[in-house]
């Protein structure tokens, strides 16, 4: 039976392989597509598209 040895008494490498181990990843999900656009920004793209339709129009 192996005798329990606390985190911080364990060397580097063991801490880091601990740490590792309990860090949970992304799996199947990729962050990027989880990230929104924000309403409220100020977007060129948008604000040019705006003004090319206003000048067609008038």
């Amino acid at each position: 039976m192996k005798k329990y040895i606390p985190l911080q008494k364990r060397s580097k490498k063991l801490q880091k392989e601990h740490h590792k181990a309990a860090r949970a990843g992304w799996g199947d999900i990729s962050p990027v597509t989880r990230v929104s656009k924000k309403k409220n920004k100020y977007d060129r793209k948008v604000r040019k598209a705006m003004d090319r339709r206003e000048m067609n129009e008038g």
